[in-house]
């Protein structure tokens, strides 16, 4: 847990601040009676994020560094084993932590990365694919997102963040995340076994049959040559070969295969000439042009033609790209045709100087056995793209199966949970409780049915917090004041009623604690780690008024 905090730019009535101590459960950031602004509630809330790892500090409290200039943040963590770990970080290098002996002595310096990693450990989190940041992002309720965001979306740890991310993050929070993450690395792992098998294929002469129709005729084709060679070795022991004939045979064979691949060579030069027609077609159409039109069509509008025109130029240009690629892949394809042709003729050259039967025969069951094995590796290739593609499938039916079977059980407690804790915060098992309802791995809503007061749904996130705190490996919340401004006086008692009965760290931020009940005041009091207020007892000693009206 998170044990200190000290600054030398925290103040209070000229003199350093002592280091603000923190204990488990709660710990209360109090303001003044009157419920003052800008004396620095949210920002040392802030401050703490960036104590967790965090980066909004440095970027949301611009103003606040301006006035103090830039500082170093000092705090210490305890883990579950009791010892001490040390550390600093500064405004000057947010990406950098330092790791420091107990006086604060830098001993040497990490990466923020490797410092979130770090806190994992620390609080003996043993989550599997689990960030911390990804952990407690969305927890720490001080962040610049837009208040109707966070009632709507209390997943959401950042603005633009997709649905689909905010409940895999959900999803690690508990331990069922495993079994899911599981099905989900299978399934992946068959994905990238399937673009691997492409792209060889892509690449390679000899490639997948296409459908099942191929794969027959493929198969047929192997079948006969297969016979064929039988026939030739039979008829080579019983002395029937004629070398002329053979030669003869052999020949005309490789002729007709020569000719197959002139023609589709001339295929692919007609559709290389075809593209190269079509490649850089940009005629633009003259100013001169339009006069000549306007002496037609008086009220022509020249500009509008200008436009038109911009655009098929702006197309032809998306278009080149295309043809740019179609080109280089026809030229790929004529590379292989005339390769092909040579060694063909290699081959009628070499039958036509061989004297020996034997060699003949040798060259002619070379040939055959040749396509016979381009034949079935095209027909391995498609077996294995269907085993795959089947795997694929069966593995992606399994994983969401899981998400689903899994969300929903998380889902029901989360919302058993937070029915509970509803009636504690209300008085009466009578009013509504808020309800997440994931849908599945991409959709979730979050609302209090027929309850769509600003204050039921900000009781409704705090809530939701808590649930998830209690429920899973969540560490800690962070929640700033502005959470309880509209909830009913009677219900934020019992909200720091339920703070004050957790184990884990909460850290919250309230004021005008005169208007409580004298036992929550106690409360307060007794979990205060920290009290300001205006008149140089501001969190710096001093307010400024740029931040009158930004900062509560």
């Amino acid at each position: 847990m998170l044990v200190e905090v000290s600054s030398d730019v925290f103040k209070s009535y000229g003199k350093t601040r002592e280091k603000i101590k923190f204990h488990s459960g709660l710990n209360a950031v109090v303001g003044g009676r009157r419920g003052a602004n800008s004396i620095g509630k949210s920002t040392f809330l802030m401050i703490l994020d960036f104590v967790f790892g965090g980066e909004n500090y440095t970027v949301e409290s611009v103003n606040d560094i301006k006035e103090v200039g830039p500082h170093l943040i000092k705090f210490a963590f305890k883990d579950q084993e009791g010892k001490y770990f040390y550390y600093s970080r500064s405004t000057e290098a947010p990406k950098k932590v330092n790791v420091c002996d107990e006086k604060y002595e830098v001993e040497h310096t990490i990466k923020l990365t490797q410092f979130q990693d770090e806190l994992l450990k620390i609080y003996g989190i043993t989550i599997p694919d689990v960030t911390f940041r990804g952990m407690v992002g969305n927890f720490i309720r001080v962040h610049p997102l837009a208040p109707s965001r966070l009632i709507e979306y209390p997943l959401q740890a950042a603005d633009g963040q997709k649905q689909s991310q905010q409940i895999d993050n959900f999803e690690k929070l508990f331990d069922s995340y495993r079994e899911i993450n599981t099905l989900k690395t299978i399934y992946e792992e068959l994905k990238n076994r399937s673009s691997a098998l492409r792209s060889a294929s892509k690449y390679d002469y000899v490639r997948p049959a296409k459908n099942k129709t191929v794969y027959n005729s493929n198969k047929g084709r192997i079948d006969y040559l297969q016979k064929q060679i039988e026939t030739l070795k039979v008829e080579n022991e019983k002395g029937l070969l004629d070398l002329k004939v053979e030669q003869n045979d052999s020949t005309r064979e490789l002729i007709q295969d020569i000719n197959r691949q002139r023609d589709i060579k001339s295929d692919i030069l007609m559709q290389i000439a075809a593209v190269k027609r079509n490649q850089g077609i940009k005629t633009k159409v003259k100013k001169q042009d339009y006069e000549s039109l306007k002496l037609f069509f008086p009220d022509l509008n020249t500009k509008y033609l200008d436009e038109v025109e911009n655009f098929h130029l702006k197309l032809s240009k998306i278009l080149d790209s295309e043809i740019k690629e179609a080109l280089n892949e026809l030229q790929d394809q004529l590379g292989l045709v005339n390769q092909t042709i040579q060694i063909l003729e290699g081959k009628v050259k070499k039958i036509n100087s061989t004297p020996s039967v034997d060699m003949l025969l040798i060259e002619k069951i070379s040939r055959y056995d040749s396509e016979i094995q381009s034949l079935q590796k095209a027909n391995d290739l498609y077996n294995e793209k269907q085993q795959i593609n089947g795997e694929k499938k069966e593995s992606k039916l399994r994983w969401d199966k899981a998400v689903e079977k899994e969300l929903n059980i998380t889902q029901q407690d989360i919302n058993n949970e937070m029915r509970k804790l509803n009636t504690e915060v209300c008085g009466s098992d009578k009013v509504y409780a808020p309800i997440m309802n994931i849908k599945d791995g991409n959709h979730y809503t979050f609302n209090t049915s027929a309850d769509t007061g600003t204050g039921s749904e900000y009781k409704g996130l705090i809530l939701f917090d808590i649930a998830c705190l209690k429920l899973s490996e969540l560490p800690l919340l962070i929640h700033d004041s502005l959470l309880f401004t509209n909830i009913e006086m009677d219900r934020v008692e019992n909200i720091i009623k339920l703070y004050s009965k957790l184990k884990k760290q909460v850290f919250i931020s309230i004021d005008r604690t005169e208007e409580l009940d004298e036992r929550i005041q106690n409360i307060i009091k007794q979990n205060q780690v920290l009290k300001l207020d205006r008149g140089a007892n501001e969190l710096f000693g001093r307010t400024w008024s740029l931040k009158e009206e930004k900062e509560d």
